[in-house]
């Protein structure tokens, strides 16, 4: 793909990466940090970030390592962290938690994602990565927010005394500036979320 559009006339590039090119860590991860993806799905993105930053010199090239998604999609992962808690909180009325819920992961609302989109297509930006995250939470703190909206809902851990992996990651000061007002709380995007379930 990129060797296509080295011949092409494309003049705006973004590449949708991921968090998980930072490999789980105890430092909040920066954008200068170092890559240590520890999955296919890290190591892959990080491969595409190689490729792509080739065309930094060439055309608007924006690399995007985003947070964990959450909220409704057309195309719904139903495995990403809050999506899945949300259905099962809605469904089944239970929660299955691996490890002992204290782990940390970077969190961003869908909505936030696509508007960050539209300001990096509407901005003439010179090529540069950006840490697209809103929050870092750990997992009490998601099934705590899950449970203002569902209050009857049960928690079942899973491997309670296991150690799980876990990462924090710094929005860079460009993203935050593209983003301009806060997000919403947690609370009120799961709100959000749980008007789009239909039955």
């Amino acid at each position: 793909l990129v060797y296509s559009i080295e011949e092409s006339n494309v003049k705006n590039l973004i590449y949708m990466s991921s968090a998980s090119v930072y490999g789980a860590r105890e430092d909040e991860a920066e954008i200068t940090s170092f890559l240590n993806p520890r999955t296919h799905y890290g190591i892959s993105k990080m491969r595409g970030e190689e490729h792509v930053a080739r065309m930094f010199d060439k055309i608007n090239t924006s690399i995007v390592r985003c947070a964990n998604v959450y909220g409704y999609s057309k195309n719904l992962r139903v495995d990403a962290v809050i999506n899945k808690f949300m259905l099962e909180a809605h469904y089944e009325g239970r929660i299955k938690i691996n490890g002992d819920g204290n782990q940390y992961r970077p969190f961003i609302y869908i909505n936030r994602v696509t508007e960050f989109i539209e300001k990096l297509l509407e901005n003439n930006l010179s090529s540069s990565f950006f840490n697209l995250v809103d929050r870092n939470i750990n997992i009490l703190d998601i099934i705590d927010a899950i449970k203002e909206i569902y209050p009857s809902t049960e928690m079942i851990f899973v491997n309670h005394h296991m150690k799980m992996k876990e990462l924090r990651v710094k929005a860079d000061e460009q993203t935050k500036k593209l983003l301009g007002e806060k997000p919403m709380t947690l609370v009120e995007e799961l709100q959000e979320f749980k008007k789009m379930f239909t039955f």
